[in-house]
């Protein structure tokens, strides 16, 4: 027996087919939000030069080990790399904060009059450039290059040596004149980590006077420094 479907009908059939569709497209994205990749935007001109207020970085989850829900561990993680950048959960804070892993477990870390010394090796620096200001400078460390920010007039620097206990990280701001990193925090568990940051997505201006001018195209897309 044939039935024939009213006017009515029809459209509230499409209507459930697309609703369907649309949810299980949402329950999917949640879950790359949860286990997979997730976006930052970055508040403070802590890792000035590398990153300013209004750029959108992205993060990869899986270096660091797969959760779900915050209970559920699906994959262990690696330990992260001296020059990477990682958000993890700040201490003592819901918020989530970005920086610079400078030693890994097992280092010996320490700075003398603003210079990075890890495992008793001087980090080595020099300008980064004509049209820089003299207070960028790029630091390198066992083969990784990063831009950092000091201050040619703050007093010099110095603190340690410490030796970093397994399972734990230093991290510092690359603008060295904001504390707000290990040297505050203490030394930061690799347990907490949430995400490695792999590049920018696109960064905003948000005080440019025109519309036009509130993408960053030359910073946007970008990899990550």
């Amino acid at each position: 027996m044939l039935w024939k479907r009213s006017w009515v009908e029809v459209p509230l059939a499409l209507l459930r087919e697309h609703a369907e569709s649309l949810i299980l497209v949402i329950i999917l994205a949640l879950l790359v939000r949860w286990t997979v990749v997730s976006s930052y935007i970055v508040k403070s001109d802590a890792l000035n030069p590398n990153y300013l207020k209004g750029d959108v970085v992205l993060g990869l989850k899986p270096p660091f080990g797969l959760n779900l829900f915050g209970e559920i561990d699906l994959l262990k993680g690696r330990t992260p790399r001296r020059g990477e950048l990682v958000t993890y959960s700040c201490p003592e804070s819901n918020q989530l904060c970005l920086k610079r892993v400078v030693a890994i477990p097992g280092d010996r870390v320490e700075m003398v009059k603003q210079r990075l010394i890890v495992n008793g090796e001087v980090c080595k620096y020099r300008s980064l450039g004509e049209g820089r200001r003299l207070s960028e400078l790029s630091e390198s460390c066992s083969e990784k290059e990063w831009g950092i920010e000091v201050d040619p007039a703050w007093e010099e620097e110095s603190w340690g040596p410490l030796i970093l206990e397994p399972g734990q990280i230093w991290v510092l701001n690359d603008k060295r004149i904001d504390r707000d990193d290990s040297r505050t925090q203490g030394p930061i568990r690799i347990e907490s980590l949430e995400a490695l940051v792999i590049g920018t997505l696109v960064s905003l201006d948000w005080s440019a006077s025109n519309l036009l001018d509130l993408v960053r195209w030359s910073r946007s897309f970008s990899s990550v420094n």
